[in-house]
Protein backbone atom coordinates (compact mmCIF):
# COMPACT_ATOMS: atom_id res chain seq x y z
CA UNK A 1 0.00 0.00 0.00
CA UNK A 2 1.17 3.68 -1.33
CA UNK A 3 1.50 5.97 1.85
CA UNK A 4 -0.29 9.18 0.97
CA UNK A 5 2.22 11.94 2.01
CA UNK A 6 1.01 16.17 2.05
CA UNK A 7 3.83 17.68 3.92
CA UNK A 8 6.53 18.97 1.33
CA UNK A 9 9.19 17.47 3.21
CA UNK A 10 7.60 14.42 3.81
CA UNK A 11 6.68 14.02 0.28
CA UNK A 12 10.87 14.95 -0.04
CA UNK A 13 11.98 12.18 1.80
CA UNK A 14 9.44 9.93 0.88
CA UNK A 15 11.43 10.22 -2.98
CA UNK A 16 15.17 10.13 -1.01
CA UNK A 17 14.01 6.64 0.55
CA UNK A 18 12.53 5.81 -2.84
CA UNK A 19 15.95 6.46 -4.42
CA UNK A 20 17.83 4.58 -1.66
CA UNK A 21 15.44 1.30 -2.40
CA UNK A 22 16.15 1.84 -6.29
CA UNK A 23 20.00 2.22 -5.56
CA UNK A 24 19.83 -0.94 -3.41
CA UNK A 25 18.16 -3.02 -6.08
CA UNK A 26 20.15 -2.30 -8.87
CA UNK A 27 23.32 -3.94 -9.39
CA UNK A 28 25.61 -0.78 -10.79
CA UNK A 29 25.86 2.24 -9.54
CA UNK A 30 23.14 4.96 -11.03
CA UNK A 31 23.51 8.95 -11.83
CA UNK A 32 20.83 10.91 -10.92
CA UNK A 33 19.47 11.46 -13.83
CA UNK A 34 18.81 7.89 -13.42
CA UNK A 35 17.03 7.63 -10.40
CA UNK A 36 14.91 10.75 -10.61
CA UNK A 37 12.18 9.56 -12.93
CA UNK A 38 12.10 5.42 -11.06
CA UNK A 39 11.80 8.22 -8.13
CA UNK A 40 8.70 9.93 -9.68
CA UNK A 41 7.22 7.42 -10.82
CA UNK A 42 6.76 6.05 -7.61
CA UNK A 43 5.80 9.21 -5.91
CA UNK A 44 4.80 11.15 -8.78
CA UNK A 45 4.50 15.17 -8.39
CA UNK A 46 2.09 17.49 -7.57
CA UNK A 47 1.28 21.06 -9.36
CA UNK A 48 3.58 22.92 -6.86
CA UNK A 49 6.48 20.66 -6.83
CA UNK A 50 6.25 20.73 -10.72
CA UNK A 51 6.84 24.12 -11.00
CA UNK A 52 9.82 25.56 -11.90
CA UNK A 53 11.82 27.95 -9.61
CA UNK A 54 15.08 29.12 -10.87
CA UNK A 55 17.06 27.35 -14.04
CA UNK A 56 15.46 24.12 -15.95
CA UNK A 57 14.58 22.26 -13.02
CA UNK A 58 10.67 22.04 -11.36
CA UNK A 59 10.92 22.70 -7.44
CA UNK A 60 10.15 18.74 -6.86
CA UNK A 61 13.86 17.74 -8.17
CA UNK A 62 15.84 20.79 -6.95
CA UNK A 63 14.40 20.07 -2.81
CA UNK A 64 15.10 16.29 -3.44
CA UNK A 65 18.59 17.18 -4.94
CA UNK A 66 19.67 19.20 -2.00
CA UNK A 67 18.31 16.73 0.74
CA UNK A 68 20.63 14.21 -0.64
CA UNK A 69 23.22 15.79 0.05
CA UNK A 70 22.24 15.24 4.22
CA UNK A 71 21.51 12.01 3.23
CA UNK A 72 25.03 11.53 1.40
CA UNK A 73 26.44 13.47 4.90
CA UNK A 74 24.54 10.81 6.95
CA UNK A 75 26.69 8.27 5.35
CA UNK A 76 24.05 6.53 3.92
CA UNK A 77 24.68 7.71 -0.14
CA UNK A 78 28.08 7.56 -1.98
CA UNK A 79 27.49 10.67 -4.07
CA UNK A 80 31.05 11.80 -4.35
CA UNK A 81 31.16 10.93 -7.98
CA UNK A 82 28.75 11.51 -11.05
CA UNK A 83 26.95 8.35 -10.00
CA UNK A 84 25.44 7.61 -6.97
CA UNK A 85 25.83 4.03 -4.30
CA UNK A 86 23.96 3.26 -1.92
CA UNK A 87 26.71 2.22 1.27
CA UNK A 88 26.29 -0.49 3.49
CA UNK A 89 25.43 2.31 6.03
CA UNK A 90 22.59 3.16 4.14
CA UNK A 91 21.23 -0.38 3.54
CA UNK A 92 21.12 -1.02 7.38
CA UNK A 93 19.40 2.36 7.46
CA UNK A 94 16.59 1.18 5.04
CA UNK A 95 16.27 -2.04 6.88
CA UNK A 96 15.93 -0.21 10.63
CA UNK A 97 13.95 3.03 9.88
CA UNK A 98 10.22 2.12 8.37
CA UNK A 99 9.01 5.32 9.97
CA UNK A 100 9.96 7.80 7.41
CA UNK A 101 10.52 10.58 10.21
CA UNK A 102 12.27 8.16 12.61
CA UNK A 103 14.53 7.96 9.91
CA UNK A 104 14.90 12.01 8.64
CA UNK A 105 15.72 12.27 12.50
CA UNK A 106 18.44 10.16 12.37
CA UNK A 107 20.09 11.34 9.04
CA UNK A 108 19.69 14.93 10.61
CA UNK A 109 21.54 13.55 13.73
CA UNK A 110 24.21 12.02 11.93
CA UNK A 111 24.46 15.33 9.50
CA UNK A 112 25.12 17.41 12.89
CA UNK A 113 27.68 14.91 13.97
CA UNK A 114 29.12 15.28 10.27
CA UNK A 115 29.17 19.31 10.66
CA UNK A 116 30.59 19.36 13.95
CA UNK A 117 33.95 17.15 12.80
CA UNK A 118 33.91 18.71 9.50
CA UNK A 119 34.26 22.38 11.01
CA UNK A 120 37.07 21.74 12.85
CA UNK A 121 39.18 19.22 10.16
CA UNK A 122 39.93 22.95 7.55
CA UNK A 123 36.64 23.51 6.01
CA UNK A 124 36.30 26.45 3.77
CA UNK A 125 34.62 29.10 2.71
CA UNK A 126 34.54 30.58 -0.89
CA UNK A 127 33.29 33.26 -3.36
CA UNK A 128 33.62 32.59 -6.66
CA UNK A 129 32.79 35.03 -9.24
CA UNK A 130 31.47 34.06 -12.85
CA UNK A 131 33.87 36.53 -14.20
CA UNK A 132 32.75 37.88 -18.49
CA UNK A 133 29.72 35.15 -17.72
CA UNK A 134 27.61 37.06 -15.65
CA UNK A 135 24.29 36.17 -14.54
CA UNK A 136 23.93 33.26 -17.80
CA UNK A 137 27.04 31.29 -16.14
CA UNK A 138 25.37 31.40 -12.30
CA UNK A 139 22.17 30.24 -13.83
CA UNK A 140 24.37 27.49 -15.65
CA UNK A 141 26.21 26.61 -12.21
CA UNK A 142 23.14 26.13 -10.80
CA UNK A 143 20.88 24.28 -13.28
CA UNK A 144 23.45 21.85 -14.11
CA UNK A 145 24.74 21.78 -10.46
CA UNK A 146 28.48 22.96 -10.65
CA UNK A 147 30.70 26.03 -9.96
CA UNK A 148 33.87 26.64 -12.70
CA UNK A 149 36.25 29.06 -13.70
CA UNK A 150 36.96 29.70 -17.44
CA UNK A 151 40.70 28.63 -18.23
CA UNK A 152 40.32 29.89 -21.73
CA UNK A 153 44.25 30.19 -22.31
CA UNK A 154 45.14 27.07 -19.52
CA UNK A 155 46.81 23.94 -20.01
CA UNK A 156 45.43 20.99 -18.20
CA UNK A 157 46.82 21.63 -14.46
CA UNK A 158 46.25 18.86 -12.06
CA UNK A 159 44.56 19.13 -8.07
CA UNK A 160 46.85 20.21 -5.60
CA UNK A 161 49.16 21.87 -8.38
CA UNK A 162 51.51 24.68 -5.90
CA UNK A 163 51.49 27.98 -6.90
CA UNK A 164 54.70 28.36 -8.64
CA UNK A 165 53.35 25.91 -11.28
CA UNK A 166 49.97 27.87 -11.72
CA UNK A 167 51.51 30.51 -12.03
CA UNK A 168 53.71 28.80 -14.64
CA UNK A 169 50.87 27.93 -16.39
CA UNK A 170 49.20 31.37 -16.34
CA UNK A 171 52.46 32.97 -17.96
CA UNK A 172 52.52 30.66 -20.39
CA UNK A 173 48.69 31.00 -21.49
CA UNK A 174 48.16 34.30 -20.76
CA UNK A 175 51.04 36.41 -22.02
CA UNK A 176 48.57 39.12 -23.40
CA UNK A 177 47.81 40.13 -19.72
CA UNK A 178 50.13 42.52 -17.53
CA UNK A 179 51.69 41.25 -14.07
CA UNK A 180 49.20 42.03 -12.02
CA UNK A 181 46.50 40.43 -14.15
CA UNK A 182 49.07 37.33 -14.28
CA UNK A 183 49.66 37.64 -10.04
CA UNK A 184 45.22 37.58 -9.64
CA UNK A 185 45.03 35.19 -12.53
CA UNK A 186 47.43 33.27 -10.29
CA UNK A 187 46.25 33.37 -7.06
CA UNK A 188 42.37 32.68 -8.40
CA UNK A 189 43.24 29.67 -10.23
CA UNK A 190 45.54 28.05 -7.83
CA UNK A 191 42.78 28.49 -4.76
CA UNK A 192 40.12 26.82 -6.94
CA UNK A 193 42.31 23.97 -8.20
CA UNK A 194 44.50 23.37 -5.16
CA UNK A 195 42.87 24.68 -2.20
CA UNK A 196 39.35 23.92 -2.43
CA UNK A 197 37.88 20.37 -1.35
CA UNK A 198 34.54 18.79 -1.34
CA UNK A 199 32.50 20.07 1.29
CA UNK A 200 33.59 23.62 1.92
CA UNK A 201 31.34 26.32 0.99
CA UNK A 202 30.84 28.04 -2.05
CA UNK A 203 28.96 30.89 -2.63
CA UNK A 204 28.33 33.65 -5.73
CA UNK A 205 26.74 37.11 -5.99
CA UNK A 206 25.07 38.88 -9.39
CA UNK A 207 24.13 41.95 -8.15
CA UNK A 208 22.58 42.08 -4.76
CA UNK A 209 21.34 38.24 -5.34
CA UNK A 210 23.93 35.73 -3.63
CA UNK A 211 23.66 31.63 -4.32
CA UNK A 212 25.13 29.29 -1.67
CA UNK A 213 26.24 25.95 -2.33
CA UNK A 214 28.37 22.63 -1.50
CA UNK A 215 31.11 21.54 -3.15
CA UNK A 216 30.60 18.18 -4.01
CA UNK A 217 33.15 16.78 -6.62
CA UNK A 218 36.83 16.90 -7.47
CA UNK A 219 38.25 19.39 -9.70
CA UNK A 220 37.49 18.17 -13.82
CA UNK A 221 39.71 20.05 -16.78
CA UNK A 222 37.35 19.91 -19.58
CA UNK A 223 38.94 21.52 -22.46
CA UNK A 224 35.55 20.96 -25.09
CA UNK A 225 33.83 23.06 -22.60
CA UNK A 226 32.97 26.87 -23.64
CA UNK A 227 34.23 29.38 -20.99
CA UNK A 228 33.86 26.85 -18.04
CA UNK A 229 37.16 24.40 -18.57
CA UNK A 230 37.85 23.69 -14.48
CA UNK A 231 35.05 22.66 -12.74
CA UNK A 232 34.13 21.44 -9.65
CA UNK A 233 29.91 19.73 -8.94
CA UNK A 234 28.44 21.56 -6.30
CA UNK A 235 24.81 21.24 -4.75
CA UNK A 236 23.57 24.93 -4.62
CA UNK A 237 21.15 25.66 -1.68
CA UNK A 238 17.76 26.97 -3.52
CA UNK A 239 17.10 30.33 -1.58
CA UNK A 240 15.67 33.15 -2.56
CA UNK A 241 18.07 35.98 -3.56
CA UNK A 242 19.23 38.08 -0.31
CA UNK A 243 20.52 41.50 -0.36
CA UNK A 244 24.34 41.79 0.14
CA UNK A 245 23.58 44.41 2.59
CA UNK A 246 20.92 42.36 4.43
CA UNK A 247 23.32 39.83 5.21
CA UNK A 248 25.27 38.87 8.75
CA UNK A 249 28.33 40.11 9.60
CA UNK A 250 31.09 39.76 8.54
CA UNK A 251 29.56 38.30 5.33
CA UNK A 252 28.94 42.07 3.82
CA UNK A 253 32.78 43.25 4.15
CA UNK A 254 34.14 40.30 2.93
CA UNK A 255 32.05 40.37 0.13
CA UNK A 256 33.71 43.79 -0.73
CA UNK A 257 36.93 42.05 -1.54
CA UNK A 258 38.49 41.87 -4.64
CA UNK A 259 39.11 38.47 -7.29
CA UNK A 260 37.85 35.97 -9.07
CA UNK A 261 38.35 33.76 -6.00
CA UNK A 262 38.16 35.06 -2.76
CA UNK A 263 38.11 33.30 0.93
CA UNK A 264 35.46 33.53 2.65
CA UNK A 265 36.68 31.25 5.90
CA UNK A 266 36.39 34.13 8.05
CA UNK A 267 32.57 33.80 7.61
CA UNK A 268 32.07 30.26 7.99
CA UNK A 269 30.51 29.56 10.67
CA UNK A 270 27.64 32.14 9.64
CA UNK A 271 27.19 30.06 5.87
CA UNK A 272 27.67 26.97 7.65
CA UNK A 273 24.64 28.25 9.70
CA UNK A 274 22.62 29.38 6.40
CA UNK A 275 23.43 25.56 4.90
CA UNK A 276 22.85 23.83 8.00
CA UNK A 277 19.25 24.95 8.36
CA UNK A 278 18.47 24.99 5.27
CA UNK A 279 19.60 20.42 5.34
CA UNK A 280 18.35 19.97 8.38
CA UNK A 281 14.93 21.78 8.67
CA UNK A 282 11.84 22.69 5.64
CA UNK A 283 12.91 26.43 5.64
CA UNK A 284 14.06 25.33 2.55
CA UNK A 285 10.66 24.75 0.99
CA UNK A 286 9.51 28.54 1.11
CA UNK A 287 11.67 30.42 -1.10
CA UNK A 288 10.35 33.36 0.02
CA UNK A 289 10.92 32.82 3.85
CA UNK A 290 15.33 33.59 4.47
CA UNK A 291 16.97 31.87 6.52
CA UNK A 292 18.08 33.86 9.60
CA UNK A 293 21.58 34.07 10.61
CA UNK A 294 22.74 37.13 12.77
CA UNK A 295 25.91 38.20 14.42
CA UNK A 296 25.30 40.02 17.82
CA UNK A 297 27.66 42.60 19.41
CA UNK A 298 28.56 41.22 22.71
CA UNK A 299 26.55 42.31 25.48
CA UNK A 300 28.58 44.74 27.97
CA UNK A 301 28.17 43.56 31.38
CA UNK A 302 26.67 46.16 33.15
CA UNK A 303 28.21 48.62 36.02
CA UNK A 304 28.44 46.99 39.56
CA UNK A 305 28.85 48.22 42.94
CA UNK A 306 31.81 46.92 43.20
CA UNK A 307 33.38 48.72 40.27
CA UNK A 308 31.70 52.11 41.85
CA UNK A 309 33.29 51.79 45.23
CA UNK A 310 36.70 50.61 42.87
CA UNK A 311 36.17 54.22 41.34
CA UNK A 312 34.43 56.15 43.68
CA UNK A 313 32.30 57.22 41.50
CA UNK A 314 28.25 57.02 40.86
CA UNK A 315 26.80 53.43 40.07
CA UNK A 316 24.65 55.52 37.00
CA UNK A 317 27.25 57.51 36.19
CA UNK A 318 29.06 54.15 35.00
CA UNK A 319 26.55 52.60 33.56
CA UNK A 320 25.59 55.86 31.27
CA UNK A 321 29.05 54.95 29.76
CA UNK A 322 29.26 51.94 29.50
CA UNK A 323 25.49 52.24 27.57
CA UNK A 324 27.50 54.78 25.46
CA UNK A 325 30.52 52.42 24.86
CA UNK A 326 28.08 49.58 23.47
CA UNK A 327 26.04 51.96 21.05
CA UNK A 328 28.88 53.57 19.48
CA UNK A 329 32.17 51.46 20.30
CA UNK A 330 34.20 54.57 20.54
CA UNK A 331 34.48 56.58 23.57
CA UNK A 332 37.05 59.55 24.40
CA UNK A 333 37.21 60.27 27.44
CA UNK A 334 38.71 63.92 28.08
CA UNK A 335 39.12 66.75 30.84
CA UNK A 336 41.87 68.42 32.73
CA UNK A 337 44.69 66.57 34.44
CA UNK A 338 44.35 64.54 37.49
CA UNK A 339 40.91 63.35 36.87
CA UNK A 340 41.30 59.60 36.45
CA UNK A 341 41.00 59.29 32.71
CA UNK A 342 43.51 56.41 32.07
CA UNK A 343 42.67 54.91 35.41
CA UNK A 344 38.67 54.73 34.57
CA UNK A 345 39.37 53.59 30.90
CA UNK A 346 41.59 50.49 32.46
CA UNK A 347 38.46 49.83 35.26
CA UNK A 348 35.68 50.04 32.62
CA UNK A 349 38.05 47.88 30.13
CA UNK A 350 38.70 45.09 32.83
CA UNK A 351 34.95 45.44 34.05
CA UNK A 352 33.43 44.67 30.49
CA UNK A 353 36.84 42.37 28.89
CA UNK A 354 38.77 39.82 30.26
CA UNK A 355 42.39 41.14 30.90
CA UNK A 356 44.23 39.32 28.06
CA UNK A 357 41.47 41.14 26.07
CA UNK A 358 42.28 44.09 26.85
CA UNK A 359 45.38 46.30 24.92
CA UNK A 360 46.56 49.65 26.01
CA UNK A 361 48.70 52.34 23.63
CA UNK A 362 49.96 55.74 24.37
CA UNK A 363 49.96 57.86 21.32
CA UNK A 364 52.91 60.76 21.21
CA UNK A 365 54.39 62.85 18.43
CA UNK A 366 56.32 60.75 17.15
CA UNK A 367 54.03 58.28 16.60
CA UNK A 368 52.82 56.46 13.26
CA UNK A 369 50.31 54.17 11.13
CA UNK A 370 53.17 52.41 11.01
CA UNK A 371 53.04 51.67 14.97
CA UNK A 372 49.67 51.85 15.04
CA UNK A 373 48.25 49.10 12.82
CA UNK A 374 50.96 47.83 10.76
CA UNK A 375 54.21 48.45 8.64
CA UNK A 376 57.57 47.59 7.67
CA UNK A 377 60.41 46.98 10.03
CA UNK A 378 63.95 45.70 9.52
CA UNK A 379 64.75 41.98 10.06
CA UNK A 380 67.71 39.95 11.22
CA UNK A 381 68.97 39.31 7.74
CA UNK A 382 68.63 42.77 6.86
CA UNK A 383 65.60 42.88 4.74
CA UNK A 384 62.30 44.37 5.75
CA UNK A 385 59.15 42.08 7.47
CA UNK A 386 55.16 43.32 7.55
CA UNK A 387 54.76 43.37 10.99
CA UNK A 388 51.54 43.67 12.68
CA UNK A 389 50.97 46.75 15.18
CA UNK A 390 48.14 46.45 18.66
CA UNK A 391 45.55 47.78 16.35
CA UNK A 392 45.97 44.52 13.94
CA UNK A 393 46.80 42.31 16.72
CA UNK A 394 43.82 42.78 18.47
CA UNK A 395 41.85 43.21 15.30
CA UNK A 396 42.74 39.43 14.80
CA UNK A 397 41.97 38.23 18.07
CA UNK A 398 38.53 39.59 18.36
CA UNK A 399 37.48 37.95 14.94
CA UNK A 400 38.41 34.71 16.44
CA UNK A 401 36.35 35.54 19.61
CA UNK A 402 33.23 37.03 18.23
CA UNK A 403 31.73 36.17 21.43
CA UNK A 404 34.09 38.13 23.69
CA UNK A 405 34.46 41.88 23.73
CA UNK A 406 37.75 43.06 23.21
CA UNK A 407 38.79 46.56 24.87
CA UNK A 408 41.78 49.06 22.81
CA UNK A 409 42.97 51.77 25.01
CA UNK A 410 44.79 54.87 23.39
CA UNK A 411 45.75 57.07 26.21
CA UNK A 412 47.12 60.45 25.28
CA UNK A 413 45.13 60.42 22.22
CA UNK A 414 45.40 64.11 21.15
CA UNK A 415 49.07 64.23 21.60
CA UNK A 416 49.93 61.89 18.23
CA UNK A 417 48.73 62.86 14.44
CA UNK A 418 45.26 61.73 14.12
CA UNK A 419 44.86 61.72 10.99
CA UNK A 420 48.14 60.36 10.01
CA UNK A 421 48.27 57.50 12.88
CA UNK A 422 44.52 56.44 12.00
CA UNK A 423 44.96 57.01 8.13
CA UNK A 424 42.38 54.64 6.09
CA UNK A 425 41.01 53.49 9.46
CA UNK A 426 39.06 56.33 9.68
CA UNK A 427 36.30 54.64 7.89
CA UNK A 428 36.32 51.34 9.36
CA UNK A 429 35.35 53.50 13.07
CA UNK A 430 32.29 54.36 11.00
CA UNK A 431 31.48 51.21 9.28
CA UNK A 432 32.11 48.62 11.27
CA UNK A 433 30.44 46.37 8.91
CA UNK A 434 32.75 47.45 5.58
CA UNK A 435 35.95 46.54 4.73
CA UNK A 436 38.69 48.51 3.36
CA UNK A 437 42.06 47.66 1.27
CA UNK A 438 44.92 48.65 3.64
CA UNK A 439 48.26 50.61 2.00
CA UNK A 440 50.34 47.71 3.11
CA UNK A 441 48.44 44.80 2.50
CA UNK A 442 46.30 45.39 -0.58
CA UNK A 443 45.25 42.53 -1.87
CA UNK A 444 42.89 41.05 1.10
CA UNK A 445 40.14 43.45 2.47
CA UNK A 446 40.14 44.16 6.35
CA UNK A 447 37.03 45.12 8.91
CA UNK A 448 37.25 45.99 12.51
CA UNK A 449 35.45 43.51 14.06
CA UNK A 450 32.02 44.63 15.75
CA UNK A 451 33.28 43.09 19.20
CA UNK A 452 36.85 45.59 19.52
CA UNK A 453 35.80 48.96 21.60
CA UNK A 454 37.78 51.51 21.68
CA UNK A 455 38.55 54.29 24.95
CA UNK A 456 40.63 57.08 24.19
CA UNK A 457 41.74 59.46 26.80
CA UNK A 458 42.65 63.18 26.25
CA UNK A 459 43.95 66.17 28.41
CA UNK A 460 42.40 69.37 27.64
CA UNK A 461 45.80 71.21 29.17
CA UNK A 462 47.71 70.04 26.28
CA UNK A 463 45.43 70.73 23.49
CA UNK A 464 41.71 71.59 23.29
CA UNK A 465 39.58 69.07 21.69
CA UNK A 466 37.64 72.21 20.28
CA UNK A 467 41.22 72.04 18.07
CA UNK A 468 40.52 68.15 16.72
CA UNK A 469 39.84 67.05 13.34
CA UNK A 470 36.37 66.86 12.70
CA UNK A 471 36.24 63.37 11.57
CA UNK A 472 37.61 61.61 14.71
CA UNK A 473 35.00 63.90 16.27
CA UNK A 474 32.14 62.31 14.44
CA UNK A 475 33.63 58.86 14.89
CA UNK A 476 33.60 58.95 19.18
CA UNK A 477 31.45 60.19 22.01
CA UNK A 478 33.17 62.05 24.08
CA UNK A 479 33.05 62.04 27.64
CA UNK A 480 33.98 64.79 29.81
CA UNK A 481 35.68 64.17 33.30
CA UNK A 482 36.20 67.89 35.04
CA UNK A 483 36.99 68.43 38.55
CA UNK A 484 33.95 71.08 38.34
CA UNK A 485 31.43 68.39 37.72
CA UNK A 486 30.21 65.07 39.13
CA UNK A 487 31.48 62.31 39.00
CA UNK A 488 35.01 63.78 39.39
CA UNK A 489 33.99 66.67 41.63
CA UNK A 490 32.84 64.17 44.55
CA UNK A 491 35.74 61.49 43.70
CA UNK A 492 38.33 63.08 46.36
CA UNK A 493 35.60 63.47 48.96
CA UNK A 494 34.31 59.80 48.59
CA UNK A 495 37.96 58.39 48.42
CA UNK A 496 38.45 60.27 52.13
CA UNK A 497 35.47 59.19 53.49
CA UNK A 498 35.64 55.72 52.32
CA UNK A 499 39.07 55.73 53.86
CA UNK A 500 38.00 57.01 57.12
CA UNK A 501 39.76 60.31 57.08
CA UNK A 502 36.74 62.79 57.42
CA UNK A 503 38.84 65.54 58.80
CA UNK A 504 40.92 65.62 55.86
CA UNK A 505 41.88 68.93 54.82
CA UNK A 506 42.33 67.66 50.86
CA UNK A 507 39.39 68.01 49.44
CA UNK A 508 38.77 71.71 50.82
CA UNK A 509 42.28 72.40 49.10
CA UNK A 510 41.47 71.39 46.11
CA UNK A 511 38.07 73.07 46.01
CA UNK A 512 39.98 76.15 47.22
CA UNK A 513 42.83 75.73 44.42
CA UNK A 514 40.16 74.99 41.20
CA UNK A 515 38.04 78.32 42.52
CA UNK A 516 41.31 80.33 42.19
CA UNK A 517 41.90 79.14 38.46
CA UNK A 518 38.94 80.21 37.84
CA UNK A 519 36.31 79.36 34.99
CA UNK A 520 38.56 81.47 32.24
CA UNK A 521 41.43 78.58 32.75
CA UNK A 522 38.36 75.57 32.94
CA UNK A 523 40.40 73.34 31.11
CA UNK A 524 43.39 73.51 33.28
CA UNK A 525 41.49 73.11 36.87
CA UNK A 526 43.47 70.35 38.49
CA UNK A 527 41.55 66.82 39.38
CA UNK A 528 42.13 64.82 42.47
CA UNK A 529 44.65 61.80 41.69
CA UNK A 530 47.24 63.94 42.46
CA UNK A 531 46.25 64.20 46.31
CA UNK A 532 44.95 60.10 46.80
CA UNK A 533 48.71 58.56 45.98
CA UNK A 534 49.90 57.03 49.17
CA UNK A 535 52.99 59.18 49.71
CA UNK A 536 50.51 62.11 50.41
CA UNK A 537 49.66 60.95 53.47
CA UNK A 538 53.50 60.98 54.60
CA UNK A 539 54.79 64.09 56.78
CA UNK A 540 55.02 66.73 54.32
CA UNK A 541 53.58 64.99 51.99
CA UNK A 542 50.87 66.95 50.34
CA UNK A 543 53.59 70.35 50.92
CA UNK A 544 55.71 68.22 48.02
CA UNK A 545 53.01 68.02 46.17
CA UNK A 546 52.14 71.65 45.60
CA UNK A 547 55.58 71.74 45.88
CA UNK A 548 56.66 69.49 43.10
CA UNK A 549 53.50 68.56 40.98
CA UNK A 550 50.90 71.47 41.25
CA UNK A 551 52.69 74.66 41.24
CA UNK A 552 55.35 74.27 38.33
CA UNK A 553 51.99 72.25 36.52
CA UNK A 554 50.58 76.18 36.77
CA UNK A 555 53.72 78.10 36.45
CA UNK A 556 53.83 76.78 32.60
CA UNK A 557 50.01 77.18 32.38
CA UNK A 558 50.41 80.87 33.52
CA UNK A 559 53.90 81.55 31.86
CA UNK A 560 53.59 85.06 30.34
CA UNK A 561 50.38 86.04 32.30
CA UNK A 562 51.76 86.32 35.96
CA UNK A 563 55.18 85.70 37.31
CA UNK A 564 56.23 83.14 39.06
CA UNK A 565 56.03 84.83 42.86
CA UNK A 566 52.44 85.69 41.60
CA UNK A 567 51.84 82.36 40.87
CA UNK A 568 53.08 81.00 44.38
CA UNK A 569 51.29 83.58 45.91
CA UNK A 570 47.63 83.43 44.22
CA UNK A 571 47.80 79.53 44.26
CA UNK A 572 50.07 78.44 47.18
CA UNK A 573 49.17 76.34 49.97
CA UNK A 574 49.72 79.08 52.61
CA UNK A 575 48.01 81.39 50.29
CA UNK A 576 44.97 78.88 50.08
CA UNK A 577 45.04 77.21 53.56
CA UNK A 578 44.35 81.42 54.24
CA UNK A 579 41.34 81.45 52.32
CA UNK A 580 39.92 78.97 53.82
CA UNK A 581 40.65 79.64 57.54
CA UNK A 582 38.77 83.27 56.52
CA UNK A 583 36.40 81.70 54.60
CA UNK A 584 34.97 79.37 58.25
CA UNK A 585 36.17 82.24 60.24
CA UNK A 586 32.51 83.58 62.25
CA UNK A 587 31.69 87.06 61.18
CA UNK A 588 32.36 89.56 63.65
CA UNK A 589 28.86 90.27 65.40
CA UNK A 590 27.46 93.41 64.20
CA UNK A 591 27.55 96.49 66.42
CA UNK A 592 24.57 97.88 68.31
CA UNK A 593 23.53 101.68 66.50
CA UNK A 594 24.28 104.31 69.07
CA UNK A 595 21.70 105.88 71.02
CA UNK A 596 20.63 109.32 69.91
Amino acid sequence: MTVEYTAPLDRTWARLRAALEILAESSSPLTAGQVWPMVVERFPLNDYEQEVTTGKQNRGRKYWQWQSLLVSRAGWLDKTRSEWRITDAGRAALATYDDLVAMREEATRLYKEWEATRADSGRRAWLVRPDSGGAGLVQRWRDEGFVSLAGTHLGEIESGADLTTVKAAIDSGYQHLDYAQKRALADAYHAFVSRMGNDDIVLTVVGDAISVGVLTGDLVFDPSADAARLRRAAEWLDTAPRPVDELPAPLPALLDQQGTVVDLTGALEVLAEMIGQATTTDAYLEPSTPVHTTTVVPRLPAASPELSAKLHMDEPWLQELIDVLQERHQVVLYGPPGTGKTFVAQAIARHIADRDAVRLVQFHSSYTYEDFFEGFRPVANGGFELKDGPLRELSSAASLAPERPFVLIVDEMNRGNLPKIFGELYFLLEYRDASIRLQYSPTSAFNLPRNLFVIGTMNTADRSIAALDAAIRRRFAFVELHPDEPPVRDVLANWLAANHKDTDERAALLAALNEAIGEEDRDFKIGPSYLMKPHVEAPGGIERVWRHDLLPLLEDHYYGRLHRDQVHARFGLPALRQRLANSTAEPAPAEEPAEQ
